[in-house]
């Protein structure tokens, strides 16, 4: 592995933002009330790394360290109901990138939030609070990152 760890523990999950790309335009899939944010080329795509956050949200990282497809392994009966939409502004597009320095990402220590806006019908997963120097991606024309300091803030799908 020259050198590379196979396994790391972070306190928080590593992303980069790159260009555009078919293998990072993530489309939200609901699929019996479960949420799965898929490449619309994910049937492709070698994923070769993963990482998970708390063991509830699982990605799967291609070789190029493309997040490719986020698996959402909290039952749609589980989402907590807020009445607050969530408005996203203009920002660019483009993909996340994993720049860990070991293929397989397991963050422990946080426990994302998941809630749903029914009337919006939005969904957003909170990994930590927004901040004024929070930064928006789009990573397709229903799904965004949000992104503090180089690390995964949150997800908001609108389904």
């Amino acid at each position: 592995m020259n050198g590379t760890r196979r396994f790391s523990e972070l306190p928080r999950f590593p992303v980069a933002v790159g260009p555009p790309s078919e293998a990072g335009a993530l489309i939200p899939v609901l699929d019996s009330g479960d949420l799965l944010l898929r490449s619309p080329i994910s049937d492709q795509l070698d994923y070769r790394f993963g990482g998970n956050i708390a063991s509830l949200l699982i990605f799967d990282i291609d070789v190029s360290y493309v997040v490719g497809s986020v698996e959402v392994l909290v039952p749609a009966s589980r989402w907590k109901p807020v009445d607050a939409a969530v408005e996203a502004p203009r920002c660019p597009s483009g993909v996340l990138t994993v720049p860990a320095d070991a293929p397989e990402t397991i963050v422990e220590g946080r426990t994302p939030r998941f809630c749903w806006n029914r009337p919006h019908s939005q969904l957003l997963i909170e990994i930590e609070p927004c901040t004024p120097n929070t930064q928006w991606v789009a990573l397709s024309e229903r799904c965004y990152a949000l992104i503090n300091d180089s690390f995964l803030a949150g997800l908001l799908v609108n389904p």
